[in-house]
This record gives structure tokens, C-alpha cells and sequence, in this order.
């Protein structure tokens, strides 16, 4: 008891002067696995050992919690250690990087600089965490917003939670990081008047407040918002169908606006001056239309159609987060639900495909009737296509794989649905598949 209490007293005094050190050297992509998150580096302070740093952070039992109030002593916040503890992981991305100063680690950088602000306020995750996250991505909430709503349904009640877990990705925003649980249940948090969908008042905490977390979610309709495994699989490939659409496009088209099937709001988004963030490319629009007047052909092409979207302005996803979103699909649904093996190469054959996609249409995701427009024959037909489209590129090569789709053609039949279920992320999924070869 006397060491506990000895160890709380240390690591308190030494909070206040080694929290922008711990930062700071976070930023960096020194390692703190040995160090204490807020031990000070001045002279006369011990570096604590991993597994005091481990009982530091850890809940105490509550014998020992009214052992120490009987003697005077109240407990300091233990909580605020989860974002350091995020921080630790994502420097440690940052130091196995063979290229730190790269885009991907650059989007860590910046996020780094979201989990020190979070850490600052002292917020506990959960929905301040996510509203604190969503202000300082899009300056407001209003617009951060219009941001989520990537479908531009303003017209349909509000945003659905595969829209909710696309944006949050393209943001580079992790939503069960910052909230503590899976976007289920983050977005059945969030929805505060029980309808299904997220509308602004949710956003904003100015509807019928949430009794509690939860996992179901219903309105007076029977709408629901359920987090089951089939709902977990339909986020994971919404949102690595928005990632990979993102990074599989060329830099210029990323953030042109696009013809939406539906009226945009034109009002532009203000933009987000952080010294943080880093530019989002050298060269703008303005050049490229002046080049093109010059008769630069290089770039008067692109111009013509590269007029800005200033939601697609506000995306900032992380290439970690695709490379771990591609290697959970691919190993824990796509190589375990294959049945076929062809030329050495697994492949989804019809029926696995169904399989791994659970519900169709995709059930528990709330009332939202586009994606419930999904039908089998849809997908069915979606799976003929591309597979032709695949045994077609193959000829050539003389190896086709024709008894199912390969993950790279299965990524592609994903984007197909995406634009089925109106999923488009305001026409990136669309550019996406005008530049897929398969």
C-alpha cells in the first residue's frame, strides 16, 4: 500500500511539467514503452518500470481505493492515459515507417496532434471525444456535418451508419478509437432522438438525449441500428471500399467535384487553417487552368475537370488504416470463406461471395433505403460482370482464373455494390472504378 501510495505521488507531481515532453517526443517517434506517459525529464525524477507504468494506468481495486480515502488521499484521473497509450501505437507506426517524413506517416503526424488536444482537455472517450475530434478536423460541427454527409441525402432524415463509417474514415478519423467501441455503437450513441439515421440535433446534442450506450437502437417505425457481426462486416467493407477508392485514383482527381445524382448545397466550407496540417498538394487548380490557357496540355486536361470539392477538401485518410482495413478483410473473410483454389491463387466462388457478405440486403444498419435496395440478383449480376471483366484481362497471360474472384476483383465488385446502395462518397467510388483494371 505504502509503495502504491508512494508511486500516485510521484507520477502526480511529475504530471504537470512532463505532459509536452511526452508529446513532444510522441511527435517525434521516440519510443515510451519503458518510460511512465507523464514521467518529467528533469534531473531528480526516476524513469518508471514497465510494470509500475502498467499498475499506474490500470483501475484500482476498491478495497485499495477506500483504504487510500480513509488516509486523506483522493484518486487523480487515471482515464486521460488512453490517448497517450494511442499515441505510443501510432509513433511506433511512425518508427517502423522506411519512410517517416512519407504522406502516410504525415497523416499520423496529424492525428498525433488530435490525441495531444484530447489528452489536454481531459475528455474520457466517448461522444465529446468524437465532437471534439469532428471540430478540429472541420472547424464546426455544422460543417463537420456536411462532411459526414457524403451521400447528400440532407433530403432523407439524416445520415445512415455506413455513411457515418466511410466519412469518419476518408476523414482520417477513428471513430471506436475515440469512442471506445465499434461504430455501431458509437453511432447508436450519437443518434439521440432513436430514428436510425444521424441528423444534425444528434450531432450537435441538441436532440432527445441517448439513455445510455447501447447496442439496439429502434425508432416507432422499427428501425434499427444493431451491432451484430453481420453489421460489423458491412462497415468494414464501406469503409474499405471509400479508402481504397481513395488511394486508388490519381492525386489531381482526388478532391474534384463530381456530378451527384442528387442537388449539392453549395455553400463552401471555410477552410481549416492548422500549422499541422500539411498542404494538400503543391500545384492548385488555378495553376492548372493558367497552363492550360498557356497551352500546357499536361495539365489543361486535368483542369477541365478538376474543380474542387470542398468536402473531398476535407479528407485526410490514413494509408495505415487501408493497409489494416485490406489485411483484415483479407484474412479474416476473404481467404476463410474461399472455396476455390485456381493456378495457385484462392478465389470467392458465387456462393462463398454471399457468404462472406452475411444479410442481403445488409440488415441492422438502421432505416436507410438505399442500401436496402441491395437484392441478391443485384450482387449475383455484380459477380457475373466482374468476373467476366476478370477472366478477360487474364486472357492475355494465359492463366485465367475462372471458377471465382481473386481479392483484387472482389474489391471491385465491393465498389459495384457501393454505388448500388447509393454508398458513392460523392463520386469517389465512382472515380475509383473508372480507373480500376482488373
Amino acid at each position: 500500500m505504502q509503495s502504491c501510495l508512494r508511486l500516485c505521488a510521484v507520477e502526480d507531481a511529475a504530471r504537470s511539467t512532463g505532459s509536452q515532453s511526452c508529446w513532444a517526443r510522441l511527435q517525434s517517434g521516440e519510443s515510451l514503452a519503458a518510460t511512465s506517459p507523464s514521467a518529467s525529464s528533469s534531473a531528480g525524477t526516476k524513469m518508471l518500470s514497465p510494470s509500475k507504468v502498467s499498475l499506474r494506468q490500470r483501475q484500482l481495486p476498491n478495497a485499495v481505493l477506500a483504504r487510500i480515502k480513509d488516509r486523506g488521499w483522493t484518486q487523480t484521473d487515471l482515464g486521460s492515459g488512453v490517448w497517450v497509450e494511442q499515441g505510443r501505437r501510432l509513433a511506433a507506426l511512425c518508427s517502423d515507417s522506411a519512410a517517416p517524413a512519407a504522406a502516410g506517416c504525415r497523416a499520423l503526424q496529424e492525428r498525433l496532434q488530435l490525441l495531444k488536444l484530447l489528452e489536454q482537455q481531459s475528455l474520457p472517450q466517448g461522444l465529446e471525444a468524437l465532437r471534439a475530434a469532428l471540430k478540429w478536423k472541420c472547424s464546426t460541427l455544422e460543417h463537420a456535418y456536411a462532411c459526414l454527409d457524403v451521400g447528400n441525402r440532407r433530403n432523407c432524415g439524416g445520415i445512415s451508419l455506413l455513411d457515418f463509417s466511410g466519412a469518419m474514415a476518408l476523414l482520417g478519423l477513428d471513430a471506436p478509437s475515440l469512442c471506445g467501441g465499434r461504430e455501431a455503437a458509437a453511432f447508436a450513441a450519437i443518434d439521440g432522438d432513436r430514428d436510425g439515421r444521424m441528423s444534425l440535433p444528434d450531432l450537435l446534442g441538441s436532440s432527445a438525449p441517448a439513455p445510455s450506450w447501447c447496442s439496439t437502437r429502434s425508432s416507432g417505425s422499427g428501425a434499427k441500428v444493431e451491432d451484430t457481426d453481420g453489421t460489423a462486416v458491412w462497415v468494414l467493407v464501406v469503409k474499405f471500399a471509400a479508402l481504397s477508392s481513395w488511394f486508388a485514383i490519381p492525386p489531381l482527381l482526388r478532391q474534384r467535384l463530381r456530378s451527384l445524382p442528387k442537388a449539392q448545397d453549395g455553400a463552401l466550407l471555410p477552410h481549416t487553417d492548422r500549422p499541422e496540417t500539411p498542404a494538400a498538394g503543391a500545384r492548385t487548380v488555378v495553376t492548372a487552368l493558367a497552363e492550360g490557357a498557356a497551352g500546357i496540355a499536361s495539365h489543361g486536361a486535368v483542369a477541365r475537370q478538376q474543380v474542387t470539392d470542398p468536402v473531398r477538401q476535407c479528407w485526410a485518410p490514413s494509408e495505415h488504416d487501408l493497409e489494416a482495413l485490406e489485411e483484415e478483410l483479407k484474412e479474416e473473410h476473404f481467404e476463410k470463406n474461399s472455396s476455390v483454389r485456381q493456378h495457385g491463387e484462392q478465389a470467392l466462388s458465387k456462393s462463398d461471395f454471399f457468404r462472406l457478405l452475411k444479410d442481403i440486403p445488409p440488415s441492422g444498419i438502421g432505416d436507410d433505403p438505399e442500401p436496402q435496395s441491395l437484392t441478391r440478383a443485384q450482387l449475383a449480376h455484380i459477380f457475373d460482370e466482374v468476373l467476366a471483366r476478370q477472366m478477360e484481362g487474364m486472357a492475355q497471360s494465359g492463366i485465367a482464373i475462372s471458377k471465382g474472384l481473386t481479392f483484387k476483383s472482389f474489391r471491385f465488385a465491393l465498389l459495384k455494390a457501393s454505388i448500388v446502395m447509393g454508398l458513392h462518397f460523392r463520386g469517389l467510388v465512382n472515380d475509383a472504378i473508372d480507373a480500376q483494371q482488373i
